[in-house]
């Protein structure tokens, strides 16, 4: 699942963000170890998987901390 993980890198890098990639990790892990395919998982849509779970985590990725400052940064040069 290295795919997916490249793909939610891209909008992550948090600490918080990283725990959800072990977390992941671990699911993906469990799942192999129980033999359980990778379409109960993620569904039929690996995207629709990876952008609920940017959803959950909104507020952890880079993204949303540089959107943060620069309404932050906006805010103080209205004031």
């Amino acid at each position: 699942m290295l795919v997916l993980q490249d793909y939610l890198i891209q909008f992550g890098g948090t600490n918080a963000f990283m725990q959800l990639l072990d977390e992941l990790l671990q699911l993906f892990q469990e799942a192999a170890s129980d033999h359980q395919p990778l379409s109960q998982i993620v569904g039929n849509g690996p995207v629709a998987f990876a952008e609920d779970l940017l959803c959950e985590y909104q507020s952890e990725t880079w993204m949303r901390e540089a959107q943060a400052k620069l309404q932050n940064r906006f805010q103080q040069l209205e004031a």
